[in-house]
């Protein structure tokens, strides 16, 4: 799945050179133009993951707004995958409320 991702990272780079929108938009129509639902599923769970990344979703990013205030795609997929294995393991240890009830 990373290398899928990776792949559609550098597609989506070139068409923002290419076209001037952004990757989070770029996802979205290829979300509605995929063939199949198993993409366009993935275009749109990109496209929610690209929109985690702004630091203020009110601006947009033609004029003033200044990417470098977003997080970096590498820092949140790897926050991310950290905050779930304390999920795991804090339920590994403390199981949940209904545990050992007949």
């Amino acid at each position: 799945a990373a290398n899928n991702n990776n792949n559609n990272n550098n597609e989506l780079d070139t068409d923002v050179l290419i076209d001037g929108k952004s990757k989070r938009q770029l996802a979205l129509e290829k979300a509605e133009n995929a063939q199949d639902e198993s993409t366009s599923d993935m275009y749109k769970e990109y496209a929610t993951f690209l929109g985690t990344l702004r630091a203020d979703v009110t601006q947009d990013e033609s004029g003033s707004y200044s990417s470098y205030l977003d997080k970096d795609e590498w820092y949140e997929r790897d926050r991310l995958a950290h905050v779930e294995k304390l999920k795991a393991k804090k339920k590994k240890i403390f199981g949940t409320l209904l545990d050992n009830i007949e």
